[in-house]
């Protein structure tokens, strides 16, 4: 029985309670539930958080064997995955709800005082949870939550229009080394639309983004030369475009497009950046955004020596380091990131923030629990999402036997990891890749891709 007396960390892994809203408000019903299953098994990586020493409170208890076997891997002997008997979709809820999962966080709490309690994101729900265990004179810390009265601060900054108020606020005196796209935040449809008209205007593509949306969903990337020159034609083409429910809320971003260069090394990089409880800014790691074909739904992040040395990144974390500045100011803390995308004439523009944990927080902290905090300059790591054929119907004992000469070893500081066997319920494969080079890395994917044919 693991000794709760030792406990450092409870990460609440809280994906599904932030965004389960807005795919109920999706237009087609089945994309919506694709993206509601998404999320609750996609929890279950928080395993991968941290290091030794947690407890990780997610909806669906973690597959087992893939529980038992990443323990003996990473040498972790106090780890506890707890989770509710009937899940709902905020999970921060069913700590308050749920009578077992109820009295198990709160023994866990009084045995273990000044324990940190961290969510994948800070939510309504999340807050409401904290203030019920704070009536409780429980003796805790939440280093990556804003104060539930400066709970505004996080959903306004957390949205496509507050990234760009406070990339302003930011840079107000001093212009920054990179710039955001050229856009426009309009109040509704029609704002949109005559926004839209004023890019085609001038035969430049663009950019649609609902306010809040996440994982691609809300963001429609429209080439200025599929749409009529006549503005009658043109608004009945963009009415067709906005059908979906989402759009009829209020707050549409309407940016010009970036075009890619696609002759670069690094296309789609991401910086995150680490604000601590004293509101002190530090970067945490840069990457490659592995994209799906239509380039704006997210498949993993690649981390690799080269871009640390990148001139362009180094001078978007200078950037960074000051927006993270200024939303520390306003009370936010933990971990936020910003997307970016190199242009075609190799200048660095940043597309959106994301004030949470993200898709790749947890390959930077396994990467730095088993290789190390200088791992980011010595190794080559990517996790990915591989969408997989119905027809191969791969469980995780299958995987292990498929990928058996691929594993990650130890001494050899190399292979494959499965990031979270849970995921091959949304027949989903998803992977961590670690080797010594490029060359090493891409021969080692080349061979997982041959196997899935």
């Amino acid at each position: 029985m693991l000794p709760l007396t030792q406990i450092k960390t409870i990460y609440i892994s809280n994906i599904l309670e932030g965004y389960y809203k807005s795919y109920n408000a999706m237009k087609s019903q089945k994309e919506g539930l694709f993206w509601t299953r998404f999320d609750t098994f996609d929890s279950n990586r928080a395993l991968l958080y941290g290091d030794d020493n947690k407890v990780i409170i997610t909806s669906f208890p973690i597959h087992r064997p893939h529980f038992v076997h990443m323990l003996h891997l990473m040498g972790w002997k106090k780890v506890r995955n707890i989770s509710p008997f009937k899940p709902s979709p905020a999970i921060s809820t069913d700590c308050m709800t749920d009578h077992t999962l109820k009295i198990e966080l709160i023994t866990i709490i009084k045995n273990n005082p000044g324990v940190a309690i961290i969510p994948y994101r800070s939510t309504p729900q999340f807050q409401k949870l904290i203030h019920f265990l704070r009536k409780k004179d429980l003796i805790f810390e939440t280093p990556e939550t804003i104060p539930e009265e400066k709970q505004f601060i996080l959903n306004y900054f957390n949205t496509k229009r507050g990234f760009r108020h406070l990339w302003h606020l930011s840079y107000a005196d001093n212009p920054p080394h990179v710039q955001i796209p050229e856009g426009f935040i309009t109040q509704n449809k029609k704002e949109a639309i005559d926004a839209a008209w004023w890019f085609k205007q001038d035969n430049e593509s663009f950019v649609i983004k609902y306010n809040s949306g996440v994982q691609g969903i809300g963001i429609e990337l429209i080439d200025h030369k599929t749409l009529a020159n006549d503005k009658e034609k043109f608004t009945q083409q963009m009415k067709d475009l906005l059908r979906d429910k989402m759009w009829n809320e209020t707050i549409i971003i309407i940016e010009k497009a970036i075009p890619p260069n696609e002759r670069a090394e690094s296309i789609s990089p991401s910086v995150e950046v680490y604000i601590n409880p004293q509101g002190e800014v530090s970067q945490s790691y840069v990457s490659d955004q592995i994209l799906a074909e239509d380039k704006r739904t997210f498949r993993g992040i690649y981390i690799y020596p080269e871009l640390m040395t990148d001139t362009a990144i180094k001078k978007t974390f200078d950037s960074s380091i000051k927006f993270g500045r200024r939303l520390a100011q306003y009370g936010y803390r933990g971990v936020f990131d910003m997307d970016l995308i190199r242009s075609n004439n190799n200048e660095i523009y940043v597309v959106e923030a994301n004030l949470r944990r993200t898709g790749g927080t947890h390959l930077h902290e396994l990467c730095i629990a088993l290789l190390g905090k200088k791992y980011g300059h010595n190794y080559h790591s990517l996790i990915e999402d591989i969408y997989l054929n119905k027809k191969h119907c791969l469980t995780y004992k299958k995987c292990c036997s498929l990928f058996a000469d691929e594993l990650y070893s130890n001494k050899k500081h190399s292979g494959m990891i499965f990031a979270n066997p849970d995921m091959l319920k949304v027949h989903i494969l998803v992977i961590v890749l670690i080797a010594k080079t490029r060359r090493q890395i891409l021969a080692l994917r080349e061979k997982v891709e041959s196997k899935l044919k």
